[in-house]
């Protein structure tokens, strides 16, 4: 979740092409790879900002371009912003 991760890399490595793989994680999960992928990026910056790390050092952790980009993404994900879940 820390890392930039490609379908098509993931795909290579199961043997598999993209497509399968999609539809495969899909049936198996529920949920796209990019849905669930996201999930576990919100739930690691709702624990790394639990625990007091600085919202800048999560999103550089997480590969957000700016703590503003990781501020709406966890907005949209859990309906609330980030200074919710900050440890004060």
């Amino acid at each position: 979740a820390d890392q930039a991760l490609a379908i098509s890399d993931v795909a290579a490595f199961c043997r598999v092409s993209p497509s399968s793989l999609k539809a495969m994680f899909l049936r198996v999960e529920g949920e796209t790879v990019g849905r669930h992928i996201r999930a576990v990026r919100m739930q690691m910056a709702q624990d790394m900002l639990q625990n007091g790390v600085p919202i800048i050092n999560v999103a550089r952790v997480l590969n957000y371009s700016a703590p503003e980009a990781l501020t709406r993404a966890f907005s949209n994900h859990f309906g609330f912003p980030p200074s919710r879940t900050i440890k004060s």
